[in-house]
């Protein structure tokens, strides 16, 4: 399921940041796991959908660690889900911070000097 949808785990996707397109698919996925997910009410949707997220990260995190605790040289048992997952490549994921967008400076002083007064 997940694999069908690159917008949640492909950095290269055109729809890799569009929240809109991730939340869609999310939304797909709860519809094909659970036959009455339609029926639920938009609470009951958004519980399964956490709980689908938090499954998906915690596989995927355990498999990152895995490909590059292999990648150091470290002998572990192959993850459990390594053959599935394999389409995910080769990730180095970095922590978490490192994957924060920079905000833009806006002290009085940045906004000041970027000011174009009309004369």
């Amino acid at each position: 399921l997940i694999r069908d949808r690159p917008a949640l785990w492909s950095k290269t996707d055109v729809q890799f940041l569009d929240r809109v397109a991730k939340d869609r698919a999310w939304v797909e996925i709860g519809e094909a796991l659970y036959d009455n997910y339609e029926k639920l009410s938009p609470i009951e949707q958004n519980t399964k959908l956490s709980e689908i997220k938090e499954r998906w990260r915690g596989i995927r995190d355990s498999y990152v660690r895995y490909v590059n605790g292999a990648r150091n040289g470290k002998k572990k048992k192959k993850y459990l889900y390594t053959d599935e997952l394999e389409f995910l490549g080769n990730p180095i994921e970095k922590s978490r911070s490192t994957n924060v967008p920079e905000q833009p400076e806006t002290s009085i002083d940045h906004i000041m000097q970027n000011l174009k007064y009309e004369e």
